[in-house]
């Protein structure tokens, strides 16, 4: 199968929940019905190996469940399926996931997405960023803040060097490098995103 494109939209029932965002990897709008479901697609935009994914791609069991696949996810080296077990959820097994549409099914479970908080929580800083200034970052502000990531330097530190121009628009062109996987950074993982958050050049690393 080459892929899942369209998600599939659940009945929500009154009271239910609904987050609607823009996913700059995807290039459109996406919803989720719960906060496990935004915090995983938080994770698939900040991955540099996720080329691609799409929510609700496909029922896990098509005829005889409902419940959903979380997400589709493409990388350069495959593709897999996300089910994101929730408490209320049993243990899934094989034969849960033997009829499933996508050949591969990889269980997420809760504990995992709480342990990636600080990322989570950094990049939900990070991509309004990219979302609100998406027809503006062009090659004339990224191509700057790349040559200057020739070797490492701080959030502040680039800031600094570029003073006197838009600083949200510096902010921007320098996430939009981290969400491309031209520049990494080890501390989005353990600390909170600021001045001192530093950056380097994302070539050669996997």
């Amino acid at each position: 199968m080459s892929g899942f494109e369209q998600p599939i939209y659940p009945k929500v029932g009154p009271g239910g929940h609904r987050f609607e965002s823009f996913s700059p990897k995807l290039n459109r709008r996406v919803v989720f019905f719960d906060r496990w479901n935004v915090d995983q697609w938080v994770l698939l935009e900040a991955d540099r190996e996720v080329t691609r994914f799409c929510e609700r791609p496909c029922r896990l069991q098509p005829k005889i469940s409902q419940r959903l696949v979380d997400f589709w996810v493409k990388t350069h080296t495959g593709a897999y399926g996300l089910l994101i077990q929730t408490a209320q959820e049993p243990p899934s097994d094989a034969d849960k996931t033997k009829d499933a549409p996508i050949e591969e099914i990889r269980t997420v479970a809760i504990t995992d997405l709480t342990a990636c908080g600080q990322r989570i929580q950094n990049w939900r800083l990070i991509l309004p960023y990219l979302i609100a200034n998406r027809t503006l970052i062009t090659q004339e502000w990224t191509d700057p803040v790349m040559d200057l990531l020739h070797k490492p330097q701080t959030l502040g530190s680039v800031e600094h060097h570029f003073r006197g121009r838009d600083t949200v628009l510096i902010r921007a062109a320098l996430f939009k490098l981290l969400h491309q996987g031209h520049l990494v950074s080890e501390d989005l993982d353990k600390r909170p995103l600021d001045a001192l958050t530093h950056f380097e050049s994302g070539h050669g690393q996997t």
